[in-house]
């Protein structure tokens, strides 16, 4: 009876251990689902252009995949240090026709939203974009770096005082 009872604790602790892991899952991919869309992934469509960011010591440099999107139709802007592109790509014209029978479709179509934090801080007034053979290229310059200034020192001929004495007085 012992044994018995020993299974049933043991297969208890393990359904326990199993609702536990699959409620912890769940929070996963929820989680995982809210990440994905704060960097402008849909996790319904998986359509996302790629994106390289390369930083040198005057600027951020920013290239985005965008072949068979119309760049009139892309919406580009900065807030902060947060870039952010919204764009549609559309499945090909045949397709949609109405006596169209799609055989086959490897293109990733749909809306893509993306959020790209820039590595410093760039002069959003200067940012420059442009569009060739479907990349998206995007300058952003950094702000001059600031320069060390000079304090002059006073130096005084007067008695030594303690400073923190002198303000408790």
């Amino acid at each position: 009876m012992s044994e018995n009872t020993n299974t049933q604790e043991s297969q208890k602790s393990l359904n326990k251990l199993r609702a536990e892991f699959e409620s912890w899952l769940g929070m996963v991919v929820q989680q995982g689902e809210k990440a994905l869309g704060a960097f402008g992934l849909n996790p319904q469509t998986g359509f996302h252009p790629d994106i390289d960011i390369v930083e040198t010591s005057e600027a951020v440099c920013v290239c985005i995949d965008v072949p068979g999107i119309d760049p009139e139709t892309i919406d580009l802007n900065i807030a902060g240090n947060m870039l952010r592109i919204r764009g549609l790509r559309t499945s090909c014209k045949a397709s949609r026709e109405e006596d169209a029978r799609v055989h086959l479709q490897e293109r990733m179509t749909g809306s893509f939203d993306r959020s790209i934090p820039m590595p410093c801080q760039v002069l959003a007034d200067d940012i420059s974009a442009e569009a060739n053979h479907g990349v998206l290229t995007v300058h952003l310059p950094k702000p001059e770096p600031e320069r060390p200034h000079e304090i002059k020192i006073k130096v005084s001929t007067e008695p030594k005082t303690d400073p923190v004495e002198s303000t408790l007085m």
